[in-house]
């Protein structure tokens, strides 16, 4: 039987994808050749410029033998190798022994191969099953690799813009990664692809030292505890994206891999291994993710990577710590996150961002920790004692429940400088949590609008927090300070506790002047945890406006006078009455509550698009305050006023929309 590669016509299969100026005429048709090698021989052959189109149907058999297709000196042709029988793929194995080590050498460019089985069966380093050298815009789609070597080569030499979708790797015992792109081959594309196998030590089933690859819909499950896509040297502007990594060492480790983007992935490393690992990567960026298992989900390991950016990333199940800045990353902003788990292994913790590193911040995340292994704090920044400290961290507008043990606390600001923070929710879970917020050496502390609840049932030094700081370098207020049980100090300062809010507040320093010691009326403190506050928490505008804290955790805006203590805003979902309908034009003014003596909510709903203002007069008609001027758009709106502000009395709120006129009358208590 005669199997045949055929060389036809390149027009009818390349019409929608050709130039209309491409040649109708390729040279002798219905030529038929009985392997690859004549095949390509015969196109070897063939006298350059070499300005045509080829394509070669290949009939489903096996073919044994390397072959090698030179460069062309026009670069205009394309060679297209594809499936005479789509269900029924060729194979092409390379020689099992001796150069080229390999089943498929191209140096041309654009060549494309499409439905083609490639094995290679041999064990010699270097070797590859397809080596694509010095040959830019190629392409391998629906392709299937398997044995040893790496499976795709893209050359150091030149093989920028080469495109592999929709291929299935299965190798095994490789040498090599499954896909090792370097030198110039910017470029390169991944799309929906699987790999499924072993790879080389360190190699990762994709090795990439090449600028601008992109791994996209792919799916990878290395073996033997190898990792999963390794990006090193020059490998910078690498994008991997709406991918899935599972049981690696590492599921993506970057080394100076300037700017990469992680996106969309979803990543499970094995149980000693990570999710992320960098080292002197800057400008990095990770962004709606997910992490489950292993010992950390991203780390810094050697090397500063300044400003990371780790953005809604969900993380879970960590045996150590979930986001281990091990080295400074300066400018790391952590946004967004969702971080539950209960570490294994002892100095287990959420976040730790080490000492050295500057403006690092971590907004609008939910933390969720707990653990009796825990000998580190659930956040630590900086470390205690001497040595560069961290400088001007934020922590700000998140939910956190946590765990400390030993002599720390949930949050522990060891020696940090100048750091921020304010607008949390921090809550104590553990019987035996020294403090909450734990800063035996950090100077320049401004410490506000915090809810700081040490949930210790038994009486002891459990703490709200424990502060070591220089007096004259401490800022804290519009705290609600709160511990569960009667006999713990609520507040520990230089070596000094304090059992209640009235003995901290005479302190020489004046500190806590307008905070509280209530319970804060969370919806859940306990578990499933909500920490959001109820209608009648005794938080609710008693926080001080902070410059560049605008929302809260659900990005609720802030409000400008008299905000909430904790990471949320508190917004009623109460309706109460008064309407006006005014032709087809139809509004709404409300109060809440009314009389009032701390905050009142302003709800107003507008029936479209228009000017409005909404003024506060006293009972004489004169003007007191514009509440709001401007176009806020039609739908539901909520401001919150501060009658603390205001002499007691009585007041009209009035809402004009155009022509349009609503008052209601506002009580406040003197």
């Amino acid at each position: 039987m005669t199997h045949r590669i055929l060389v036809i016509a390149a027009l009818s299969a390349f019409a929608g994808s050709l130039s209309a100026n491409t040649q109708k005429t390729i040279g002798p048709t219905g030529r038929d050749f009985t392997t690859f090698q004549a095949a390509v021989a015969w196109l070897e052959s063939q006298p350059e410029p070499l300005n045509d189109d080829y394509e070669f149907i290949v009939d489903p058999a096996v073919y044994v033998g390397a072959c090698t297709l030179a460069a062309d000196n026009s670069g205009l042709r394309r060679v297209w190798f594809h499936a005479a029988v789509p269900d029924s793929p060729p194979e092409l194995q390379g020689s099992p022994v001796g150069a080229p080590y390999g089943a498929f050498a191209t140096a041309t460019a654009r060549t494309v191969f499409e439905n083609i089985r490639f094995t290679n069966n041999t064990a010699q380093n270097p070797s590859w099953t397809v080596l694509v050298s010095s040959a830019s815009a190629c392409t391998l789609q629906s392709c299937s690799f398997a044995g040893g070597g790496a499976a795709i080569w893209l050359d150091l030499n030149n093989a920028p813009g080469t495109l592999i979708r929709d291929c299935m790797f299965t190798n095994s015992a490789v040498i090599y990664s499954a896909v090792y792109i370097e030198g110039n081959s910017a470029g390169t594309r991944l799309f929906r692809c699987a790999f499924l196998g072993a790879a080389g030590p360190g190699y990762g089933s994709i090795f990439a030292s090449s600028p601008g690859a992109t791994i996209d819909s792919c799916r990878i499950a290395p073996a033997n505890n190898n990792p999963g896509v390794v990006a090193v040297g020059t490998c910078h502007d690498l994008i991997v994206r709406d991918c899935e990594i599972l049981g690696a060492a590492s599921c993506i480790s970057l080394s100076t891999a300037d700017r990469a983007r992680i996106e969309s992935c979803r990543l499970v490393p094995d149980s000693t291994g990570s999710g992320i690992r960098l080292n002197t990567s800057p400008d990095v960026a990770i962004r709606n993710s997910s992490v489950t298992g292993g010992a950390t989900a991203i780390t810094t390991y050697t090397g500063d990577c300044p400003r990371l950016k780790i953005d809604s990333v969900s993380i879970q199940s960590c045996a150590r710590t979930a986001i281990d800045l091990g080295t400074p990353a300066p400018g790391c902003r952590i946004r967004g996150c969702a971080i539950e788990g209960d570490p294994s292994v002892n100095g287990g913790a959420a976040i730790r961002i080490p000492s050295a590193s500057n403006d690092d911040s971590i907004v609008g995340c939910r933390i969720t920790l707990r653990s009796g292994f825990s000998t580190y704090s659930t956040i630590r920044i900086g470390a205690a004692g001497s040595g560069d400290p961290a400088r001007r961290a934020v922590l700000a507008d998140n939910f956190i429940v946590g765990h400390a043990s030993l002599a720390e606390g949930v949050v522990n600001l060891g020696n940090s400088d100048s750091a921020l923070v304010a607008f949390n929710t921090i809550i104590a879970e553990s019987d035996l949590c020294p403090a909450v917020i734990f800063a035996p050496g950090a100077t320049s502390l401004k410490l506000v609008n915090n809810i700081v609840w040490n949930r210790a049932s038994s009486s002891g030094a459990y703490r709200g927090y424990d502060i070591g700081a220089p007096s004259t370098l401490l800022r804290t207020d519009h705290n609600d300070i709160y511990a569960g049980s009667s006999g713990n100090p609520l507040v520990r300062f230089h070596g000094a506790d304090y059992s209640s809010l009235a003995a901290w507040q005479s302190a020489a320093i004046r500190p806590d002047s307008y905070s509280i010691s209530q319970d804060p009326l969370l919806v859940s403190p306990f578990l499933p945890y909500d920490l959001h506050l109820q209608d009648s928490s005794p938080c609710i505008a008693q926080a001080e406006p902070v410059p560049g804290i605008l929302w809260d955790i659900d990005r609720d805006p802030r409000d400008t006078l008299a905000p909430d203590i904790g990471a949320d805003e508190f917004v009623s979902s109460a309706v109460h009455e008064g309407t006006l309908h005014d032709g087809t034009r139809l509004a709404s003014l409300s109060l809440a509550p009314n009389p009032v003596s701390g905050p009142v909510l302003v709800r107003f709903a507008l029936p479209g698009p228009g000017p409005v203002r909404l003024s506060l007069y006293d009972v004489l008609g004169r003007p007191v305050r514009e509440i709001l001027r401007g176009r806020p758009g039609a739908g539901e709106h909520v401001l919150r006023l501060d009658s603390r502000l205001l002499v007691g009395g009585t007041y009209i709120v009035e809402l004009k929309i155009g022509s349009v006129r609503l008052t209601r009358k506002l009580v406040v208590s003197g």
